[in-house]
C-alpha cells in the first residue's frame, strides 16, 4: 500500500503547477453524476501525511483509473474512477488548506442507500484527469468529517460502511462524510 500512496503522490504533484482540462464552470455543469449502484465496500484510512484515503475493496491497487479532482490554491481533492466502468475506486483528501472545526454535523434524514457508486460516463479526462479549479469546503466534528464539494443541497445519501456520500436532486456528488471518527482520526485532522 505504501508504493500505491507513492504512486499517487507522484502523480499529483508532479505536474502541481499545470493543470489540465480545467472547468471554470463547476456549479454542477460537469460534476460526477451518479448512474447506478453496486455492491462494494470501503477501506477508509486516515493519517497525518495523507489526510483521507477510502478504497473500495477488492479492487487492485494498480488497476488504471482516471482522477476527478477539485483544484484550488493549497486544496486538493482526488477521485479515482475505473476507466472502463467508471465505478468509484478511491477517494483521497490529498491536501486543504483549512478545515472549519464545528461543534456538531447534522446527517440528514434523507433517502439513505447502500452500495458503491458508478459515475456516468460525461466528463472527458485529459492524461487520465479533470481537474476543476475549485476549492472545497471541509467541517471537522468531533465525530464526522465532511468534505461539501459544491454548495448544494443533498437531498439522498449512499451509505457504505461509515462513508456517506451525499448526492443532489439531479443526482450529482455534493458532499462526502466519514462518520465516527476515532480520537487518533479526530486529532490526525486537526493537525
Amino acid at each position: 500500500m505504501v508504493n500505491i500512496l507513492k504512486k499517487i503522490k507522484t502523480k499529483t504533484y508532479k505536474n502541481n503547477d499545470l493543470i489540465n482540462n480545467i472547468d471554470l464552470n463547476p456549479k454542477g455543469s460537469n460534476m460526477l453524476k451518479l448512474s447506478q449502484l453496486i455492491n462494494a465496500t470501503y477501506n477508509v484510512e486516515v493519517d497525518y501525511y495523507i489526510p483521507l484515503t477510502i478504497e473500495v475493496s477488492g479492487i487492485p491497487s494498480y488497476a488504471e483509473k482516471n482522477y476527478f479532482r477539485l483544484v484550488k490554491e493549497n486544496s486538493l481533492l482526488e477521485i479515482g474512477i475505473d476507466i472502463e466502468s467508471h465505478q468509484l475506486m478511491n477517494i483521497i483528501l490529498v491536501q486543504i488548506s483549512s478545515a472549519s472545526l464545528v461543534d456538531q454535523i447534522v446527517v440528514k434524514e434523507i433517502a439513505d442507500k447502500q452500495g458503491c457508486p458508478v459515475f456516468q460516463s460525461d466528463i472527458s479526462f485529459t492524461n487520465g484527469l479533470h481537474d476543476i479549479n475549485q476549492s472545497f469546503d471541509v467541517f471537522l466534528s468531533r465525530e464526522i468529517l465532511k468534505i461539501r464539494l459544491i454548495d448544494v443541497e443533498e437531498t439522498s445519501y449512499l451509505t457504505n460502511g461509515r462513508v456517506k456520500l451525499g448526492f443532489s436532486q439531479d443526482g450529482i456528488l455534493v458532499s462526502i462524510l466519514l462518520l465516527d471518527l476515532t480520537d487518533k482520526e479526530y486529532a490526525d485532522f486537526k493537525r
